[in-house]
């Protein structure tokens, strides 16, 4: 099960709340949660993030079938 909520719709980002029944080996149901905090920021954030926790920032486009200017791809290479 899914929960997305967005705690402050004035900021980039939202947290979702995930829930899992995982049923063991032996038969065992368990419950699991974990919360995920997402984020959609602008192009130039995500480079200066990757600059600023140590990786080389690089982009590249590829070409995609349902999108005419492509998918653009963020690599960080560690420094």
């Amino acid at each position: 099960m899914e929960r997305v909520l967005d705690p402050d719709p004035k900021d980039e980002t939202c947290v979702a709340d995930y829930a899992f029944l995982i049923r063991e080996e032996s038969g065992d149901v368990r419950a699991v949660h974990e919360r995920h905090h997402h984020g959609v920021f602008p192009r130039q954030a995500w480079i200066d993030m990757m600059a600023e926790v140590g990786f080389e920032p690089h982009t590249k486009v590829v070409e995609h079938s349902e999108l005419p200017n492509g998918y653009e791809f963020f690599v960080g290479v560690k420094r």
